[in-house]
């Protein structure tokens, strides 16, 4: 009996460590988790909703939902990242795509957008190919999600 009360309290440590710990990849998910969020991000609506990833700023590239199609974005807003415009635009034509400027704001700097399809799981599919060709993204590599 004496022993039952700090086992107890053991295993009630170690369940909380594993809840607030979570998987130990400190918010940072797979590339086989953006479907999920695609679908958070449809059914979303907010017209400034966006859904976004990357390992490190110069590689982010951001989902947007509008007029019920995923566009898939990179926004030039450091010279690290004007760097990979070229790549991008190449890619996008390799695939298929036409690229279009936008930005989101006035003082904002230029984005790059193709617009992809309303289907979240061809838009997951061609975000990692766009991901993989022009940054050495792959399934495996660990990726913090923004918002």
């Amino acid at each position: 009996m004496n022993l039952l009360v700090p086992l107890l309290v053991i295993v009630v440590v170690i369940a909380l460590l594993f809840v607030f710990r979570g998987n130990g990849k400190k918010g940072k998910s797979l590339y086989g988790d953006v479907e999920a969020s695609l679908v958070r991000l449809k059914l979303d609506r907010h017209p400034q909703a966006f859904f976004g990833f990357h390992t490190k700023d110069t590689d982010a590239l951001y989902f947007v939902y509008e007029d019920d199609v995923f566009h898939l974005d990179y926004e030039l807003s450091s010279e690290a990242k004007r760097a990979f415009e070229d790549e991008f635009r190449k890619t996008a034509d390799s695939l298929g795509f036409e690229v279009s400027e936008t930005s989101y704001g006035e003082d904002s700097a230029r984005v790059l957008r193709v617009s992809l399809t309303s289907d979240e799981k061809k838009s997951a599919k061609t975000g990692y190919e766009f991901a993989s060709r022009i940054f050495g993204i792959d399934q495996e590599t660990e990726l913090e999600f923004l918002p």
